[in-house]
């Protein structure tokens, strides 16, 4: 509904519904891009309670629910965006937001 309401091309582009085949989408094309070659350590960031990037999603790994029909995109995706880097350089850290009260 809001990208139809505020008909935001990034929103689209997020979502990968910004082309009929997941392959012509923006972010599959982006993920075949040699960007993160160039860097000596990256560092990818995941929390589960973050509404907007789900958590193997911000790890760039594939998840258990994978078995979808979008799956085999998505598993090809991460292994995209890895094959650009060594893996002794990447490191995942989990964030946890909870803040115990005394």
């Amino acid at each position: 509904m809001l990208k139809k309401w505020r008909k935001s091309r990034g929103l689209q582009e997020l979502t990968m519904t910004d082309a009929e085949k997941m392959e012509d989408t923006y972010l599959y094309k982006l993920s075949k891009a040699k960007g993160l070659a160039g860097f000596k350590i990256v560092t990818f960031l995941s929390s589960y309670q973050d509404q907007y990037a789900p958590f193997e999603s911000a790890r760039i790994q594939v998840g258990k629910k994978s078995d979808s029909s979008k799956g085999a995109t998505y598993q090809q995706m991460a292994k995209n965006i890895l094959s650009h880097i060594t893996t002794d350089c990447v490191y995942r850290i989990d964030i946890n937001f909870k803040i115990e009260e005394k």
